[in-house]
């Protein structure tokens, strides 16, 4: 259970519905099969951690809710390693993040927080209720969490989960794992895609290429993540055929570079463009000599 920005709601009860599984999204799978799999001793635990977010966020109207201080709070407890956080771990969390300056807060009712002027009444999420003490309003509202538990309904997909056949909950699972992996190969080659083409400017990045790129990789046998080899590979494989458009203003600028850089090759490692006087070439040190009767002109090396 993450910290939660909104206020709790009861959904009034829905007339049951039968439902299918075909063509649920993964997100929706997803919690289908995390609620379906949390022990009771994992729901409670939820329960709380929801409560003393609610009750928390009664207590504390300086800490404002919006969605970066959401992320800033749950990103802080993930790292600590906390799962089901309570009260306490959202007092630190918060306090730490606001010492820093991360947060948006109510800096006058910060400092009222902050010389223990904070509010004495608190009125419950859950429970609807006003407490005098913050002790009660944790302990209350922790106990209205739990025993909405045992009132719980399932959702209709949760539902049609349930009374599915062994082998078709399995099947759904397998086929949720592969697209699930398939998502997270995508992305990885999506990078080493982006990372490829910061090499190969001269590489048109339009639609066209990309179908010919996608064809030449399934050609290639290329399976799973799509490695920056492969993409150089597939590359050299459509160039030679003649098959990609280039981008001219890159391809110009590279084979005017490859032409200095033949010329400088030719400068450095040819005696006909040596220009050194004969007398001075009896003043060269030995190490140059030897270069030069080896083809080097650079001045370095052997």
């Amino acid at each position: 259970m993450g910290f939660s920005a909104s206020w709790y709601t009861q959904h009034p009860m829905e007339e049951t519905k039968n439902v299918s599984l075909d063509g649920i999204s993964l997100e929706q799978f997803d919690g289908v099969v995390k609620k379906a799999t949390l022990s009771n001793q994992d729901r409670q635990a939820d329960a709380i951690s929801k409560a003393d977010s609610y009750s928390f966020q009664v207590a504390n109207p300086w800490f404002k809710r919006t969605a970066s201080n959401t992320k800033l709070v749950n990103h802080w407890l993930t790292s600590k390693g906390i799962n089901d956080p309570t009260f306490p771990d959202f007092i630190e969390a918060t306090s730490v993040l606001a010492n820093t300056g991360l947060l948006d807060i109510d800096e006058a009712a910060y400092a009222s927080h902050l010389d223990n002027n904070g509010p004495k009444q608190f009125k419950g999420a859950l429970t609807g209720r006003t407490y005098e003490s913050l002790d009660a309003l944790i302990a209350q509202e922790r106990q209205a969490a739990i025993e909405q538990l045992g009132a719980e309904k399932q959702s209709d997909l949760e539902r049609a989960f349930d009374h599915l056949p062994l082998e078709d909950a399995q099947a759904l699972l397998r086929d949720a794992e592969k697209r699930s992996q398939s998502l997270a190969d995508g992305k990885i080659s999506q990078q080493n895609a982006d990372a490829w083409l910061t090499l190969n400017p001269t590489w048109r990045d339009d639609e066209a290429n990309a179908k010919l790129m996608r064809e030449q990789l399934i050609l290639n046998g290329v399976t799973g993540v799509v490695t920056i080899n492969d993409y150089q590979i597939a590359e050299r494989q459509l160039v030679a055929a003649g098959l990609v458009r280039q981008n001219p203003a890159a391809l110009r600028k590279q084979q005017a570079q490859e032409v200095l850089d033949r010329a400088e090759h030719a400068v450095k490692n040819s005696a006909a463009f040596d220009t050194t006087s004969e007398d001075a070439m009896y003043e060269l040190p030995l190490d140059e000599v030897r270069r030069r009767a080896n083809g080097n002109y650079t001045g370095v090396g052997y």
